[in-house]
């Protein structure tokens, strides 16, 4: 075959058709079930609902509300409500855990919950402190706590950790 006698399209044809069979999208397009020679939205969507819809299960029903929950620990501002919705994230992972058969997930959220629910308790026994008494008598919270409370100008104390 001579340069000359070939034809620049059939040259370009060949060249894109080889590049195409080459590359590594349209294999991954195969695999999902696609035809790589017609890829449209509605195609797309098609096959990740079918793929969604074969792998919906309990265990990763109650995971995906222990994951949203995790999600609403990471945008709260204020303890409390951290606290609650991390303590009901690890209830729904930990049904996770026991419905897949993970034993390690399981053990580990379902060790979480009693500490997320002591930190709770003790956050609550120090706001019902604090909110009481200004002047923290009662010695059950912490001394870091002391230092974030505002207190009126008139009792403020000077403890040597409020310098300028």
């Amino acid at each position: 075959m001579k340069f000359s006698s070939a034809d620049l399209s059939t040259i370009l044809n060949r060249i894109l058709d080889t590049a195409a069979d080459n590359l590594r999208v349209a294999k991954i397009l195969i695999q999902l079930g696609l035809d790589p020679d017609n890829i449209t939205y509605d195609a797309i969507f098609n096959r990740l609902l079918e793929i969604v819809l074969a792998n919906i299960t309990l265990a990763n029903m109650f995971a995906l509300v222990g994951a949203i929950f995790f999600v609403a620990t990471l945008l709260t501002q204020t303890m409390v409500p951290l606290r609650i919705a991390n303590m009901v994230g690890c209830a729904f992972f930990a049904g996770f855990g026991a419905l897949a058969g993970n034993v390690s997930t399981f053990l580990l959220y379902l060790l979480l919950l009693p500490i997320n629910a002591f930190r709770l308790r003790r956050l609550f026994s120090c706001i019902c402190c604090c909110s009481r008494s200004m002047r923290f008598a009662c010695g059950k919270c912490s001394p870091s706590s002391r230092r974030h409370v505002p207190q009126p100008r008139a009792i403020r104390r000077w403890n040597g950790s409020n310098r300028l």
